[in-house]
């Protein structure tokens, strides 16, 4: 889900409003969310991890692949910038004041730039990672946003339009409850029921968590968090019903004025119970001890639960049962307005070329590791990268001398000759020697014939995550510990690509909806089933709106206000923690990946 971002310098204004091309090459302009694609941020000289073509921000990588491409475009330059809001992206297109030839903008307001006439429909034989028969993308998630339609109530108000003539999906999630079960102004009843209350909105108007919990200051999330609310005893007569799914979207698309006061009066009560409105901070609120519970997207969900592992603090991630909303991130291509200098035929190839470079498997690793947001393209690079982070098998593959047996691994040259790897080489799942396309194989640091799969065997046996003997965790799965994690709907294939065995998933028995940082990323299709897409309705989004800015304007109980002062005013000298870097971010999931079970 878009979240704060930020503005470039204003030097670039002028040239964002020129036209396309420069007289030394070709130009594109990009206007996207900020940390919302891969930036190098380490010194290259130092870094011995990284690949080397990694060792610059993805618009580099891009820029250096197409003037290879197309040594005729001259120069390539991409001009990006990034701003504040999914409204404050459309007011850009709207008042013309900029030309963009790329936006990374969610779904609803794709729905609402369509509406209105402002966005071109993509050439599909020009983006084949995305829409060619060999793409590596989620089909779930690609026919879920592709579905999705709007009316151009300009051009041809007689004709549905399908987002999937004019969108190529980049990122998607949830948005559930992230909690924290020994938050210290919880009391004793409080810490005991949570895991049990954040299965149901109905936590946030508990008095049993007043003042402990906040929610999205964004128009779509709170209404949506609402209307489930107010028809709570609606969807949960139907919960279990095959049509699920369809009743809810039909629910959580209800705008009209009758609807909309009756969430209105749901939300205002609302008031009594929760600290306050948060869009970007509550992330962090969460991991100083300022909140307990916190609406929350699933990426940023992750960016928490990662950054208070480093202050021994276990949050939780909840998409209640009775459900909840599902968002996408798209890329799309504006239309050049009447006065603004058309697009030529070389502006055009460029813009198609990025939209296919971001769907290249290589390319989305990089784009999930930095972001923590979970992509469409679900090739092998994202699973390996998947089975890194939280596959438990991963503790096994990456043995180390410290352990109490050492394997290690090798493979099989031209000669026939065992070629040994190096720990930190094998360790990298960007390695030359892929599971699939080159076997690899253990063997003991003391020669001996032992099998990795089974120790009773005589013979090595190839290494792949698919022949590793689950026996070795079933003490873990037995006990709870290690969770088997289906994503068929997302990886697809054979069990070998859409089975993991993570301690970082589900978390309860007897509840589905709660778990950790891999839970956050790829839910499980029964959480997908139970969560809608909110759409926008041109003609009664005005409802919401006023809604929106009644609900925010009334002020907040005098309680709630003192404490906002109070606990304001103890955080100020460290305010500087917004800030932390993506640096810290993956330094956090590499020293997981080494954490033995």
């Amino acid at each position: 889900m878009n979240k704060k971002m930020l503005f470039l310098p204003i030097l670039l204004a002028p040239l964002l409003t020129g036209c396309g091309g420069t007289t030394n090459g070709v130009t594109i302009r990009i206007i996207n969310s900020e940390d919302y694609i891969y930036l190098y941020t380490d010194n290259p000289n130092e870094d011995t991890e990284t690949p080397e073509e990694e060792k610059m921000d993805l618009i580099d990588q891009f820029k250096i692949a197409m003037e290879e491409k197309y040594p005729e475009f001259g120069k390539i330059n991409v001009i990006y910038t990034t701003t504040d809001t999914n409204e404050s992206m459309y007011n850009e297109i709207q008042t013309g004041k900029a030309i963009y030839d790329l936006m990374c903008p969610s779904d609803y307001m794709i729905q609402k730039l369509i509406t209105n006439d402002y966005l071109e429909k993509l050439d599909k034989d020009l983006i084949p990672h995305y829409f060619g028969e060999e793409a590596e993308v989620c089909q779930t998630l690609k026919d879920t946003l592709g579905n999705i339609t709007a009316t151009n109530i300009k051009s041809d108000p007689q004709t549905v339009e399908r987002l999937e003539d004019y969108a190529v999906g980049y990122m998607w999630g949830t948005l559930g409850l992230l909690y924290n079960p020994d938050f210290n102004a919880f009391s004793e009843q409080a810490k005991e029921d949570i895991h049990d209350d954040v299965m149901m909105w109905d936590i946030l108007w508990d008095y049993k968590y007043k003042g402990t919990s906040t929610i999205k200051n964004s128009m779509r999330d709170t209404y949506s968090v609402g209307i489930i609310e107010t028809y709570k005893d609606e969807l949960l007569a139907k919960r279990h019903d095959t049509d699920f799914n369809e009743y809810l979207t039909s629910i959580m698309n209800k705008c009209d004025k009758e609807t909309v006061n009756k969430v209105k009066n749901t939300l205002d009560l609302l008031k009594n119970t929760f600290f306050g409105l948060e869009c970007d901070s509550g992330k962090e609120d969460i991991v100083s001890g300022k909140i307990g519970i916190n609406t929350a997207w699933s990426g940023d969900a992750c960016f928490s639960m990662e950054n208070a592992e480093e202050k021994d603090i276990t949050l939780y991630y909840s998409v209640p049962d009775v459900g909840s909303n599902i968002w996408f991130d798209a890329w799309v291509v504006p239309k050049r307005l009447s006065g603004q200098a058309p697009r030529t035929e070389q502006e055009s190839i460029l813009v198609h070329e990025f939209l296919d470079f971001l769907c290249q498997p290589y390319v989305a690793k990089q784009n999930m590791a930095y972001t923590g947001y979970t992509s469409f393209v679900v090739g092998e690079e994202v699973r390996d990268l998947m089975r890194d982070w939280y596959d438990a098998r991963t503790d096994y593959i990456y043995a180390t001398e410290d352990d109490e047996t050492y394997f290690d691994v090798y493979y099989v040259d031209e000669n026939l000759e065992k070629v040994y790897l190096d720990y930190p080489d094998f360790e990298l799942s960007e390695h030359l020697f892929r599971y699939d396309d080159c076997p690899l194989y253990y063997d003991t640091e003391e020669e001996e014939q032992i099998s990795f799969c089974d120790p009773y065997l005589e013979d090595d046996v190839e290494l792949t995550y698919g022949n590793i003997l689950i026996s070795y965790l079933l003490d873990d799965i037995h006990e709870g510990q290690i969770s088997e994690v289906d994503l068929e709907y997302a990886f697809g294939g054979d069990p070998y690509n859409y089975l993991f065995y993570s301690s970082y998933y589900l978390q309860f028995e007897g509840n589905d909806c709660t778990g950790l940082e891999f839970y956050c990323q790829y839910p499980n299709i029964e959480t997908v089933s139970r969560c809608a897409v909110m759409s926008y309705d041109h003609k009664n989004n005005e409802n919401i709106v006023r809604m929106w800015e009644e609900f925010r304007s009334q002020p907040l109980p005098t309680w709630a206000l003192i404490l906002f002062i109070v606990l304001g005013t103890g955080i100020i000298g460290s305010a500087i923690l917004v800030l932390i870097s993506k640096k810290l971010r993956l330094r956090l999931r590499n020293k997981r990946k080494h954490e033995n079970i």
